[in-house]
């Protein structure tokens, strides 16, 4: 049931599968809403109801407990998928499905519908709303359109030398518009590749055994 101007939210560290799932959301027309990993219950609950959140994508059991102790303040809330299973198969929770059930629910839809949903999109619409850290206030959550994005990958391209053939690590919050920008955004217009670490602890050894050509870091 997404389609488009809903808004699908993903909630934990860099994961192949979050990444996959803001993509499914931008090619239906809908809009992607990265939350921080590490954001606490009541700032989860302030920007899932601003940004008016239809479906969230969550990594692991942390990130599922904290969106289920919100669920009686997240009226729009239709769905909630989980990536890794481990402590939650005691759960009996009718809107929470694993990442697999509803990839095989997905796998059953002509390839046709997809396509169409695609060619749909149009460049105004919002691809991504990224929020702002609310050091003077709520957050605001910044609406990025496709073109807006697009622009802002070929102002970098033009400076930065990215082809095919280079390999980006992917290790800063999804949430931060630098890493949408300059890591899933760039990784698509150019077709590099964007990789993500095992985990947070263990980037610089990824680093080492990746041996990226180019990864962004922000301001400490």
């Amino acid at each position: 049931g997404f389609g488009p101007g809903d808004k699908l939210c993903v909630a934990g560290n860099n994961r192949p599968r979050l990444y996959w799932a803001e993509m499914a959301a931008v090619c239906l027309g809908g809009t992607a809403v990265p939350v921080y990993q590490d954001a606490i219950a009541d700032e989860l609950r302030y920007v899932l109801n601003n940004a008016e959140v239809k479906v969230i994508v969550a990594e692991d059991q942390e990130q599922v407990d904290k969106v289920l102790s919100l669920r009686e303040d997240l009226p729009i809330l239709e769905l909630l998928i989980y990536d890794d299973p481990r402590g939650i198969s005691g759960y009996d929770v009718d809107l929470l499905h694993s990442f697999e059930a509803i990839a095989a629910q997905g796998s059953q839809q002509p390839e046709a519908d997809f396509a169409q949903a695609v060619a749909a999109v149009t460049p105004d619409q919002i691809a991504f709303m990224c929020y702002t850290s609310g050091t003077t206030g709520k957050p605001k959550g910044v609406m990025l359109s496709h073109s807006n994005i697009v622009a802002a990958t070929n102002i970098f391209l033009e400076s930065e030398s990215v082809s095919e053939k280079d390999d980006f690590i992917s290790y800063l919050p999804l949430a931060w518009v630098g890493e949408m920008l300059y890591g899933t955004a760039v990784s698509i217009v150019v077709g590099c590749a964007s990789n993500c670490p095992e985990g947070p602890e263990t980037f610089r050894r990824d680093v080492r055994e990746l041996g990226p050509t180019g990864f962004v870091a922000a301001p400490r």
